[in-house]
């Protein structure tokens, strides 16, 4: 649902990504073809960068990740606001803020979307994971009660 709705709010807003950064710039700046050109390995007119759509808003990758952290925030948050902060739980809701704030960062900086595309992005994951934690907890609630 998250993959569907982020295709259909590209189509929606009809934004371009940013004007992309110039290949030879990419390539020093991107650690696998570094690593891939010192093996040995790399294409020199190719960049492992994906253009699978054209336009930016919403960033998808930003939205996966706020859809993981919010599903993980609904489904333990009971635990994650009473237990210290050196239990499992919360290293681990720590560690995906990590991944969120890196992902994000990444986005932008390699110039693949905006600051708002990837906020956006960000903000819709964070509600479709309430949407999709809230209806399938009210579902499973039902099912329960009626057995």
């Amino acid at each position: 649902m998250n993959k569907y709705m982020n295709e259909l709010l590209k189509e929606l807003f009809e934004q371009p990504r940013p004007q992309a950064m110039d290949l030879a710039v990419a390539q020093s700046r991107d650690i696998v073809f570094q690593l891939r050109n010192f093996m040995g390995y790399a294409e020199p007119h190719k960049l492992y960068v994906s253009n699978a759509h054209v336009y930016g808003m919403p960033s998808g990758h930003a939205q996966s990740v706020g859809y993981a952290l919010g599903f993980l925030y609904f489904t333990k948050r009971k635990q994650l606001n009473t237990l210290p902060i050196t239990s499992t739980i919360v290293i681990v809701f720590l560690v995906e803020i990590f991944i969120c704030a890196v992902t994000m960062y990444q986005r932008w900086e390699s110039k693949a979307h905006t600051v708002p595309q990837v906020s956006m992005g960000l903000l819709i994951g964070l509600v479709i994971s309430g949407v999709v934690y809230t209806a399938t907890h009210r579902f499973l609630v039902r099912v329960r009660s009626s057995q």
